[in-house]
C-alpha cells in the first residue's frame, strides 16, 4: 500500500462498489448476465485487466472483437477501430462513467 497507484486503485474500485468490507458473494452479481463488452481505449490508472475483472464479476463477459454479439462497446480515450466497428453495427457504448452507474444502480 505503499505504492501511490496501488492506492489509487483500490480506491477507484472502493468509489464503484468494490472494497474489502465487501463479501465475496456480494461483490458477484449478475447485473451484466448474457451482455458482452467490448473494450477500447484508455482509462487512465484503470488497466483494461481491471475492468474486465469488474465485468466479469458480475457476470459480464469481455471480448475482443465488437461483432453483432457485442451488447455494449466500453469506450476510453483513444480508441481503436473498435468504435467504428461499434457504430457500424449500432452497439451501444458506454463509457467509464456509465459503467458505474450500472454497476451502483444495479441495471
Amino acid at each position: 500500500m505503499s505504492d501511490e497507484n496501488n492506492v489509487s486503485l483500490v480506491l477507484k474500485f472502493k468509489n464503484i462498489g468494490l472494497g474489502k468490507g465487501n463479501k465475496k458473494n456480494e461483490l458477484s452479481t449478475e447485473i451484466f448476465l448474457n451482455k458482452a463488452f467490448v473494450i477500447t481505449g484508455s482509462f487512465g490508472d484503470i488497466t483494461r485487466d481491471n475492468l474486465e475483472t469488474i465485468i466479469k464479476t458480475n457476470s459480464g463477459k469481455v471480448t475482443n472483437k465488437v461483432s453483432n454479439k457485442t451488447d455494449y462497446l466500453l469506450l476510453g480515450e483513444n480508441p481503436g477501430s473498435k468504435l467504428l466497428d461499434a457504430q457500424e453495427k449500432d452497439i451501444p457504448i458506454i463509457n467509464l462513467s456509465q459503467l458505474k452507474s450500472f454497476l451502483k444502480e444495479g441495471n
